[in-house]
């Protein structure tokens, strides 16, 4: 269960994504590649290498967003899923294991790329209003909930971006057969 909500803080804290324009996200997600590059890791590998587990283990078809959306979506489907591999994503991340200090700069760093402009809400504060308001009415019971706030404000497109596709593996980590006992999801090709 901490783990869990380990990964719950991680995800609301990495970052406050954009709305219509991923030229932002991406400049997010450049700082958070930054922060890892001076700590002696590259980001970009470790997601590579998580979603390579991820196809491996049939629970990607590839590393398309419409992927990472149809493997979010199952894991609404099936409530009581679990993911089974040999590694979560929060062991392939070393930063997360590592350093909150660095967390919390690459936060910072994040916050203040992420502001939105004009008022505007970006999709990942919708997102994280989403967020708050769940764990205000009532912390959930299931590790759906968190895949049903972030289909709803994005589509499959935009997990194509990095920053969405982190957000993505961080929600995914949340159905890892490490975090406790519940019925493992079958690989695609079962169906």
């Amino acid at each position: 269960m901490n783990n869990k909500i380990l990964t719950l803080l991680l995800i609301l804290s990495f970052c406050k994504g954009t709305g219509q324009n991923l030229d932002r996200e991406e400049q997010a997600f450049n700082c958070i590649e930054k922060v890892y590059q001076e700590q002696g890791f590259e980001i970009t590998t470790i997601m590579k290498d998580f979603e390579a587990l991820l196809i491996s283990k049939k629970y990607l078809v590839d590393s398309s967003g419409k992927s990472y959306y149809n493997l979010l979506k199952q894991i609404i489907d099936q409530k009581e899923m679990q993911i089974d591999t040999s590694a979560s994503f929060v062991e392939y991340d070393h930063l997360l294991k590592i350093s909150k200090e660095v967390n919390k700069k690459s936060s910072i760093c994040s916050l203040t790329l992420l502001t939105p402009e004009n008022g505007d809400k970006t999709k990942w504060q919708l997102v994280q209003e989403d967020i708050m308001r769940k764990f205000q009415v009532e912390p959930p019971r299931d590790t759906a909930w968190l895949c049903k706030l972030l289909l709803k404000n994005l589509n499959y497109q935009d997990f194509n971006n990095h920053f969405y596709k982190l957000k993505a593996m961080l929600a995914i980590d949340l159905v890892n057969e490490k975090w406790g006992r519940r019925q493992m999801l079958p690989p695609i090709g079962n169906k």
